[in-house]
């Protein structure tokens, strides 16, 4: 018989796919390396993937080169350095200057800054002048030059930063409180606006005519703030922006909600209509949230009310009634023949003053009536602005009703006279 020969099966050949240029190249070698022998892997593999190794190097060295040059040239030395010390870039803050026009552009005037400012120095220049003038036309009369010009410094250093400070602040302070009654009235009428926008969006308008025909003349601030969003789009202004601009005049937590979730909603494509009515209807909620949480704080505004109105004039009523009297029951005392000259005990019937106590009762009333209602309203409205309002009511009660006790107990106190 024949000797039958054993032939190797030989398989298909294994090709080698061409090496990208990503990291999956070294897991695919490592693979191949396992399957082959040694020696196919020594004569058949090894020259190949040395090839492939050295042109994937060879390809990626021009394109780092030209990326670095492409950065080198983008970015400035200057810049460099920059990025590796400010790691952390701050805010921008609003200069100096760009702060009053800003609260007056808030506060819904339309006037130059620039004029207001001069006007209001010159006012101050001019009233610090008269009153340097009037000190010197009185002391040069009674010959005290050196007072007089001693009162012409104080005047023009001391007397004019604090008038300069003062009519400041207060423009500002007024300005802030111009700015918070426009945003309550903006979110007072706000949830109708919204609603009345939904409607006109659910019969068939786009979002910027449903806005514009929403308009009534009840809604005041926030029917002037629309009419010139709707100008600005009329004009090719992108209504996101100019509606962004709206929602950034105001300090409204409330406004800036419902523009920022209107924007999303014209982003996303959704129904505009249901969010509007949506966002309506939670603006209606948190006001009857609010309403019933000053409701349950009532007790300690009463209490708050009734000490600082009727128990501190009273009882200061009282006291002046009877510093009075004691002044009248010592001054009638001999005490120097009572008492002798060693006691060391001062008997006087004018240790204090009258009218010095009444000037220390004005400002105890002042200052009571003052704080008194900065904690009311934080209390009831969660706002010390809102307290304003109530100063001139307090101090007006307080001084009626001090004069009132004080009278009323003067009735019972003459006899002790």
């Amino acid at each position: 018989m024949p000797e039958i020969k054993k032939t190797k099966k030989e398989g298909p050949k294994k090709e080698f796919p061409e090496v990208r240029k990503d990291s999956k190249f070294k897991k695919k070698l490592q693979t191949l390396k396992k399957s082959v022998s040694q020696e196919q892997y020594s004569h058949e593999l090894q020259p190949k993937s040395e090839e492939l190794e050295k042109e994937k190097k060879e390809d990626k060295k021009p394109e780092e080169q030209a990326e670095k040059k492409e950065n080198k040239k983008d970015i400035p030395k200057a810049n460099i350095k920059k990025r590796k010390i400010n790691f952390r870039k701050k805010a921008p803050r609003t200069p100096k200057r760009k702060l009053f026009p800003l609260y007056l552009k808030r506060a819904g005037y339309d006037i130059e800054s620039e004029e207001i400012r001069l006007k209001i120095n010159k006012i101050i220049l001019i009233i610090t002048s008269l009153v340097s003038l009037a000190f010197l036309a009185f002391n040069i009369i009674d010959e005290n030059y050196i007072f007089a010009l001693l009162m012409f410094i104080v005047i023009w250093t001391l007397f004019l930063g604090i008038l300069y400070l003062i009519t400041w602040l207060g423009i500002y302070l007024f300005l802030d409180y111009r700015m918070y009654k426009r945003t309550i009235e903006i979110e007072d009428v706000l949830p109708d606006f919204l609603q009345l926008t939904a409607a006109n969006i659910n019969a068939g308008m786009t979002i910027d005519k449903a806005l514009w025909y929403a308009v009534r003349p009840k809604f005041g601030i926030l029917a002037k703030e629309i009419e010139e969003v709707a100008k600005n789009t009329m004009t090719g202004e992108d209504l996101k922006k100019s509606l962004k601009e709206f929602s950034d005049r105001y300090n409204s937590k409330t406004l800036e909600r419902s523009i920022n979730l209107l924007l999303e909603g014209l982003e996303s494509g959704g129904q505009m209509a249901d969010l509007l009515n949506k966002i309506a209807i939670n603006i209606k909620e948190g006001k009857i949230l609010k309403k019933e949480m000053s409701a349950d704080v009532t007790t300690y505004v009463i209490f708050i009310a009734f000490a600082c109105i009727v128990g501190a004039p009273a009882l200061l009523g009282l006291s002046t009634n009877l510093l009075i009297v004691i002044q009248t029951m010592v001054g009638g005392i001999d005490i120097s023949t009572q008492i002798g000259s060693a006691s060391f005990i001062d008997l006087n019937a004018n240790a204090i003053a009258l009218n010095d106590f009444r000037i220390f009762v004005f400002i105890m009333l002042f200052i009571t009536s003052l704080f008194s209602s900065f904690i009311i309203s934080t209390i009831k409205k969660g706002n010390i602005k809102e307290g304003i309002r109530y100063i001139p009511v307090f101090i007006i009660s307080t001084l009626a009703l001090y004069y009132l006790s004080y009278y009323i107990i003067s009735i019972f106190t003459s006899s002790l006279v």
